[in-house]
């Protein structure tokens, strides 16, 4: 158990301090004279609460062992790790023909810059994708 608290816990630290940085960023900006645009800076303050309230969220759930425990049994359950494997495929499926869509328009759109990033992002998808299948091919 106190294995499977850690491996939660790991990431629930950088969040809240990526989302501390982002307030941080958000006032020390004006102070250094670099100006940003009202949405920018609104952006960087609704990141930053939302990661540190999601960080602290998570970090109160999983410090509850009844509740860790059940999240423990839930993600080993054989029956779930199906259902995520499927639903996880089927996501990669539908945002790779979503990319390709979007660059088949933007190319017909002629937007340079715009369709080499979606082809780009496709690309790096595609050899993401048969990276870890080789990888978790070798280690399961």
């Amino acid at each position: 158990m106190e294995e499977f608290l850690n491996y939660k816990l790991k990431y629930i630290k950088p969040m809240i301090i990526i989302g501390v940085c982002f307030i941080l960023l958000n006032f020390l900006l004006p102070i250094f004279n670099i100006k940003i645009s009202q949405f920018a800076s609104s952006m960087l303050s609704i990141w930053g609460l939302i990661l540190i309230v999601m960080g602290v969220a998570k970090y109160c759930m999983f410090k509850n062992e009844s509740i860790a425990k059940y999240y423990k049994i839930n993600e080993n359950d054989e029956r779930n790790t199906i259902i995520r494997g499927r639903a996880s495929y089927l996501t990669f499926v539908f945002s790779t023909l979503a990319l390709a869509f979007l660059t088949i328009l933007f190319i017909a759109l002629d937007y340079k810059i715009v369709y080499m990033l979606t082809a780009g992002l496709l690309a790096v998808q595609y050899v993401l994708f048969f990276v870890l299948i080789k990888y978790y091919g070798k280690k399961y």
